[in-house]
């Protein structure tokens, strides 16, 4: 199997356990005490990676850090107030669809990220399959920007940032695990603490559902943007980005079959589309 390939495998399986921790922390009885719970696993399997499998990454990418852990304390307010206010199958495709566009515009700005032509058709059918979720009936008829859809939009706007500087950072760490432990230790850690003392008082009792799906979910999220995060250390940021956002598919699924919040004929044009793009990303970028 050749890297190219391991890549691929790498951001798919990140789009699955992605959106797959998304439709927990959407169902959780307290989504807060949930995102919480899951940081706190997330930081802790950073330290225990540091301390027994990973070395340090370089100090050139410790900044890199501090920027990722800032971008995603604002990330994760935006998403709950996404999912507070609109359904998973909507705020979920719109909050991943702004990040591949975002993030190629970067790379082309700073010269450092440069898909071949092939690439970028890929990745704009990504975006545009993504992005036509939001011409679903239900929501086709609005006059007026909802919540739902406004935090979903800066939620991606989010996502585009860490993304971008997380790219950039891997580089110079010399140990992509090292970097993705380090990420979760300083990143997650900060945002459980947050959590908890900010967000008082909480329910503790009687929350046996949410603690599992923050357990749950939080060793999904980091086995899956450690891969991301490899993923970042041999091929375009662009193009893990998009692929990655795959993740929709799957978390339309979920909002639609699992979660009961319908999924027509669009969703399903939707769902081609992004599968069309991944296919000229493998092929021809």
């Amino acid at each position: 199997m050749s890297a190219l390939d391991l890549v691929l495998f790498a951001a798919l399986g990140s789009a699955l356990l992605h959106a797959t921790w998304n439709a927990l922390l959407k169902t959780a009885p307290d989504r807060t005490l949930a995102l919480g719970v899951q940081n706190a696993v997330i930081s802790l399997c950073g330290i225990v990676v540091l301390l027994f499998f990973a070395p340090l990454p370089e100090k050139e990418s410790w900044p890199f850090i501090a920027a990722t852990a800032v971008v995603q304390l604002f990330y994760q307010v935006f998403l709950l107030q996404a999912y507070k206010h609109g359904d998973l199958s909507r705020s979920y495709p719109i909050a991943r669809g702004c990040a591949p566009l975002l993030v190629a515009f970067a790379g082309l700005i700073l010269g450092d990220d440069i898909l071949a032509p092939g690439g970028y058709l890929g990745l704009a059918l990504v975006s545009l399959g993504i992005m036509s979720l939001i011409l679903s009936r239900k929501y086709g008829g609005l006059s007026r920007l909802d919540k739902g859809l406004i935090y979903a939009v800066l939620t991606g706007a989010m996502i585009a940032s860490y993304s971008v500087i997380d790219s950039r950072g891997v580089r110079l760490s010399g140990s992509a695990w090292g970097y993705a432990a380090l990420l979760f230790t300083v990143s997650n850690g900060i945002l459980a603490i947050a959590i908890m003392v900010l967000k008082q008082p909480l329910k503790w009792q009687g929350q046996t559902r949410t603690y599992i799906g923050g357990v749950a979910g939080g060793f999904m999220s980091a086995a899956g943007y450690s891969l991301v995060i490899w993923a970042y250390s041999v091929a375009s940021a662009a193009e893990i980005v998009a692929l990655r956002e795959t993740s929709v598919i799957f978390g339309a699924a979920i909002g639609a079959f699992i979660l009961k919040e319908g999924f027509g004929p669009r969703r399903v044009f939707s769902a081609a589309l992004v599968a069309l793009g991944v296919i000229v990303l493998k092929v021809w970028s």
